[in-house]
This record gives structure tokens, sequence and C-alpha cells, in this order.
């Protein structure tokens, strides 16, 4: 395995951010943690929680496979 591309699980660090502010995606993925969670929970009201699902169905395609290995969403259910 290359030091420099470890799986989600050896992550050091993590950057929640809410479903709902896709234009934090990017800025978090650049801002050097090791892994980002896109927040379906507690970061989302329970009426913006469709919202949230849907901005990050719209942006998963812009992700490149570099940034999905570092993504995870936190969510109990869809």
């Amino acid at each position: 395995m290359n030091p420099l591309d470890p799986p989600l699980g050896f992550s050091t660090n993590f950057l929640f951010v809410p479903g709902t502010r896709p234009k934090r995606f990017i800025k978090a993925l650049d801002s050097g943690v090791s892994g980002v969670v896109l927040d379906l929970e507690d970061a989302v009201a329970e009426e913006d929680k469709d919202l949230a699902r849907s901005a990050i169905r719209n942006a998963w395609p812009s992700f490149t496979p570099e940034q999905k290995k570092r993504l995870t969403i936190n969510q109990l259910t869809w």
C-alpha cells in the first residue's frame, strides 16, 4: 500500500461538512484533512435533510476518484 494513499479507515483527522453547504465540500477536501464527512445528521435541520441529500447527489459526480476515497457520508437513513 502506498503510504500517501491510505484507506479512509486509516485517516487521522476528519472534517464534518453539513450536506446543506455544497460550496464547502471542495474547500473541506482542499483543507488538508485525511477525511471529509458530508453530514446529513446533527448539522442538518430535519426539514433540510432532503435538500442536503440532493446537494450531495448532485455534487458526487464532480468529485475526482482521489477525492471520493477521502469522503464518507454521516447518515442514519436515507
